[in-house]
């Protein structure tokens, strides 16, 4: 690298560090920067997220002729201008073809702890087998094998494909939507679900409320166009569900684990493949989307024409 090409490299690079820095913080943002190959076994990867430690585990289940994995993609998912995305992404696969039911989980220790409302995001698009092809669930589990999980969201497809349902928990149990709906192959949607009174003893007047909405992109756009509040979701979903919670406690803390799993049921064929990308958690709505500020592109443009006059003026 030439000196004038390192130096272009660290203006840009300083410019969107600022870019960063400029977004909201969260408890935790995973936007799967790893250096892998593509279709790499993410197991035993060291985690290089914000708010998670240590490194991935997956965990692996099928019969004789089924499959289950969790693989790192070189692609990440993008979701139009207004959502700043980074990196790869990770696809959950599993296939039923015989024996017990594929699942594959992929998790990662929590590294930050939280307490009261808990918001979470992140975009996901489906390719999936058959018309009984499974689950997807994004959430917190208590162990590294993904198995008891809570605080989380995803779909359900055990009936024909226009009615998918989506899915939540705030505790080890899952509610689904009371319609379904078309995720179309290879589509990018966004997931944003609210969490209330995590950490806090459920019970009496004292209940813990999740609440998801799927939306497509035109829907996230519109919803931004109206102010990105928290109301404006109410009008802008594909599909929304509500699951409470009466009795226990429900942690998002550092002796818990990010999991992401892929269920395919006993259907010969059954298949649920599943890329995720740009997962956060945070304590506020803001903190669990990112939209590129405008004075930011505005200093990339200005270093860029600074570059590119300083190359001229170098020939």
């Amino acid at each position: 690298m030439n000196l004038l090409n390192r130096s272009s490299f660290l203006t840009l690079a300083a410019v969107a560090s600022t870019a960063m820095s400029l977004q909201a913080s969260v408890l935790l943002y995973e936007g799967f920067g790893y250096g892998l190959a593509d279709n790499a076994n993410i197991n035993g990867a060291a985690a290089t997220g914000t708010g998670v430690s240590g490194s991935w585990t997956v965990n692996n289940s099928f019969g004789t002729f089924g499959s289950a994995s969790s693989v790192y993609k070189t692609s990440g998912l993008s979701f139009g201008s207004n959502f700043i995305t980074s990196g790869g992404s990770l696809q959950v696969n599993s296939r039923y073809d015989g024996g017990v039911n594929s699942v594959s989980t992929a998790t990662v220790n929590l590294s930050n702890t939280a307490t009261g409302t808990i918001w979470g995001s992140y975009l996901a698009s489906f390719s999936i087998g058959n018309a009984n092809a499974g689950s997807f669930l994004n959430g917190i589990a208590t162990g590294s094998d993904g198995a008891n999980s809570s605080l989380k969201a995803g779909i359900n497809s055990n009936t024909v494909p226009g009615d998918r349902k989506l899915t939540n928990g705030y505790d080890n149990s899952a509610t689904a939507s009371a319609t379904g709906f078309l995720f179309a192959p290879s589509t990018t949607y966004l997931f944003i679900s609210r969490f209330t009174n995590v950490g806090i003893a459920l019970g009496g007047p004292t209940n813990g409320v999740a609440t998801t909405w799927a939306l497509t992109l035109a829907q996230y756009e519109n919803w931004l166009a109206t102010g990105a509040t928290e109301a404006g979701l109410d009008s802008n979903f594909s599909l929304r569900v509500n699951d409470t919670a009466t009795t226990g406690t429900f942690a998002f803390n550092n002796s818990g684990y990010l999991v992401l799993r892929s269920d395919a049921p006993d259907f010969n064929g059954a298949t649920m493949n599943a890329n995720v990308d740009e997962l956060r958690f945070g304590t506020d709505l803001a903190d669990i989307y990112a939209v590129p500020e405008p004075s930011v592109f505005s200093s990339l443009v200005l270093a860029a024409g600074v570059i590119g006059f300083s190359r001229r003026r170098r020939n």
